[in-house]
């Protein structure tokens, strides 16, 4: 089993210091042999961890990308086969702009979706980085949501992101909400050129994202 180093990440605090009814989040640091080390961050509901490696889960991930829902929000109807998906789980773990975490289900312990933050993959005007997920069960049950706030948590500590993008069907009504939830703007709409679907270009900043948080915080300590 590899060394694991913990560090208690608290929104709007210094690393360390706890504050009652303060939000609070675990990461632990892994320390692997893997090209690119992926830390665990947990939550109340899931926690976010590496994808993987097991023929088991890639025939989950594929039984995901196959499915109508997850075809319709992501706008590809291919139908991947097990050796496609093993390839392009690869791909992602050796590409050092990708962080892509599985979202794990905490109470189960099995994977349930996954959420990413890239570089590289779409170009976006002002140079900032682009986040996507993709849930494959638990629809509905605010998971998605938190493995999204998780996940800006740690691009806001870890990477240290000026701009945040992501792009979205604009008839996808649930995921538009969960965006504008977390804080997301619209900039933007395009049409995507596959399908002649439109998408949403959305946004977020470091300060507009420090602010949420703020803003989460005082809900935690009124409740």
């Amino acid at each position: 089993m590899p060394r694991n180093e913990l560090l208690t990440i608290i929104p709007g605090e210094k690393e360390g210091r706890k504050k009652r009814g303060r939000i609070s989040y675990l990461i632990f640091e892994l320390k692997s042999k893997q090209m690119k080390n992926l830390p665990i961050i947990r939550g109340k509901k899931i926690y976010l961890g590496p994808m993987p490696d097991t023929t088991e889960f890639y025939e989950l991930y594929k039984s995901w990308l196959n499915s109508k829902r997850v075809m319709f929000g992501i706008g590809d109807d291919s139908n991947y086969s097990i050796e496609e998906v093993k390839a392009m789980l690869d791909k992602w773990r050796r590409d050092h702009d990708n962080y892509t975490f599985c979202v794990f289900d905490l109470e189960l312990n099995e994977p349930i979706g996954d959420v990413c933050i890239r570089y590289g993959y779409e170009k976006y005007d002002n140079d900032g980085s682009e986040a996507a997920i993709m849930m494959g069960k638990n629809f509905g049950e605010g998971k998605g949501y938190e493995a999204m706030f998780l996940l800006l948590i740690y691009a806001s500590r870890q990477l240290n992101f000026n701009h945040v993008n992501l792009s979205v069907y604009e008839n996808n009504i649930a995921a538009v909400k969960l965006f504008e939830k977390l804080g997301f703007r619209k900039k933007s709409i395009i049409k995507d050129k596959t399908n002649g679907r439109r998408e949403c270009i959305m946004t977020i900043t470091k300060k507009e994202w420090l602010s949420k948080l703020t803003q989460e915080n005082h809900k935690s300590e009124e409740e």
